[in-house]
This record gives structure tokens, C-alpha cells and sequence, in this order.
């Protein structure tokens, strides 16, 4: 779990408002991060567990160390994304997310909520989940 600086930490990064898209059991929320010296979209996948809203998957899509955490709100394992391979963060996290969500969700440790996903619903919202990060990449959250 994350500690009260840790949370104030995350705050003070984002830099403007965060825009959440609902998609039944899950939300994806994206706003436009600066850390250190650098800066980018971020995807979080977040769901009401038990009454708290926590964060499952999280797709920092930043410019120069993009990466992406399974179960940030837990035991945290996080994962570099190589851009010279994978090209762009952003286009890379939506077909992951299309594509391997479930398994992904399943080994940040919540198969419960992987087996409720609505993957038509989720299909839908992930356009829109691509647009908003592909506009908020553009303007750089402003």
C-alpha cells in the first residue's frame, strides 16, 4: 500500500484534471503527469474493491521512461516499456489493454474482477480511452 507521502507525491504530479471513463465494474482515469524530468499520459485501470477505489493497472506513457505497473496500489511490480521496440506508449497500452487485459488484471491479483470485465462495453470506451490520451499527449494536459 501506499503511504500518505507517496499519495501526496502522485497528487502533486498530476498536472491538471483527471478524466475518468466508466466501463461497468472498471473506470480507466487519465490525466498528464510531470516525475522528475519527465512527463506523459497516464492510463490507470481502477475499480471499487471492498468500498475503496483502487488502482489495478497503471500505463505511465511518459516520454522518455515509459512503463507500466501491475497492481500499483499493492505489491507494485513495475515494468519497463522499450520504446525502440514497442514505438509509442500510448497506442501500445490501448491494444494491451484490448487485447490482454484479463490476464493482465488476473496477475495484478484480481482474477474476481477480470471475470466480471463487459468486453463489448470495454471495447467501446477504449476509443474513447485513446482519444482523450491522444489529447492530452497533444496538449500536454493543458
Amino acid at each position: 500500500m501506499q503511504d500518505v507521502a507517496q499519495d501526496q507525491m502522485d497528487h502533486e504530479m498530476i498536472s491538471g484534471q483527471v478524466e475518468t471513463v466508466k466501463a461497468d465494474v472498471i473506470d480507466f482515469a487519465l490525466d498528464y503527469r510531470h516525475f522528475g524530468g519527465d512527463e506523459g499520459v497516464t492510463i490507470r485501470v481502477m475499480a471499487n474493491l471492498k468500498g475503496k477505489e483502487t488502482e489495478l493497472l497503471r500505463f505511465d506513457c511518459f516520454d522518455d521512461a515509459p512503463h507500466y505497473h501491475y497492481g500499483p496500489d499493492g505489491p507494485d511490480e513495475r515494468l519497463m516499456l522499450d520504446y525502440t521496440a514497442e514505438g509509442d506508449p500510448i497506442p501500445w497500452t490501448i491494444n494491451r489493454l484490448r487485447t490482454r487485459m484479463v490476464p493482465m488484471l488476473v496477475r495484478a491479483g484480481h482474477p474476481d474482477t477480470a471475470r466480471k470485465l463487459d468486453h463489448g462495453l470495454i471495447r467501446d470506451r477504449l476509443d474513447q480511452v485513446e482519444a482523450w490520451a491522444q489529447t492530452l499527449s497533444r496538449t500536454k494536459g493543458s
